[in-house]
């Protein structure tokens, strides 16, 4: 048994609407509008999705929670409905299946269901920070199951382009600490919303047996926040991470080091 690990909406900043600037009209205009086709909508929630049914959204649509205990349009999210409105844009005659999820055990039950419903097409906005990133994970494995079975998986590639770091470790100084650059043993960032997820993940999933201690400090050298967890052996997640409310919009800061090093330093 496992902490449940939970997916990040991708969303952004939307100026303008404009089929144009995909070619959408053109494709409309040439009777290409999606009628007979099938499509599934993977979303963490879809607040707000009945008030728009017949304008914004098709006059009906099919939808299913299976989030415990919570509704589609219960979750304290719109995320999902402005993924649906976008896609009824752009194929207006498609059929939409709605499915909310949380969780990744919950997503592959979502994913279950949309192919029971005989989708052509799942689109997800969500992304999964936490996990290997070689195809291995569980969620990719989901997916894999689902084109299998001939459904098309549209993903987000999400929006972390300038907000994640990669690199190989380095420790110039031999003082335990990762530099991101040299001489510089602290990431710091300023929050982009209250609650965020920091997540540190390394190439080791397969032997599970590199353990490392992530820890996030405010300007004034306090630690905020720490992953501690042990890395022993196969079966032990290469990751560390943690959700973190900000109070206020500073910058903050960032640092890990190998574990049993760290209780050395500090043991001294």
């Amino acid at each position: 048994m496992r902490v449940p690990d939970y997916g990040s909406q991708d969303a952004g900043p939307v100026e303008i609407e404009s089929l144009e600037a995909i070619g959408a009209s053109d494709w409309q205009a040439a009777g290409y509008t999606g009628k007979g086709v099938k499509i599934g909508v993977l979303d963490m929630g879809f607040k707000g999705y009945k008030d728009l049914l017949g304008t914004e959204l098709p006059a009906s649509v099919t939808v299913q929670s299976f989030i415990e205990g919570v509704e589609a349009d219960q979750a304290e999210t719109e995320h999902g409905t402005a993924v649906a409105e976008i896609i009824h844009d752009i194929a207006p005659d498609a059929e939409l299946y709605l499915a909310a999820f949380q969780t990744g055990v919950e997503m592959s039950q979502a994913a279950d269901w949309l192919v029971s419903q005989q989708v052509d097409i799942i689109s997800e906005s969500v992304s999964w920070i936490y996990g290997p990133t070689d195809a291995t994970s569980y969620q990719a494995q989901v997916l894999e199951s689902v084109v299998a079975n001939g459904v098309f998986w549209a993903n987000s590639s999400g929006n972390y382009a300038t907000t994640h770091y990669r690199g190989t470790f380095t420790d110039e100084d031999g003082n335990g600490y990762h530099e991101f650059a040299p001489g510089d043993e602290y990431l710091g960032f300023i929050p982009s919303k209250t609650m965020c997820k920091i997540v540190l993940n390394w190439d080791s999933w397969a032997e599970g047996n590199q353990d490392y201690d992530l820890y996030m400090y405010d300007r004034d050298g306090n630690v905020l926040a720490s992953s501690l967890n042990t890395q022993d052996g196969p079966g032990d997640d290469a990751a560390e991470g943690f959700l973190y409310e900000f109070s206020s919009e500073d910058t903050y800061y960032l640092r890990f080091t190998p574990s049993k090093l760290h209780d050395q330093l500090f043991s001294i």
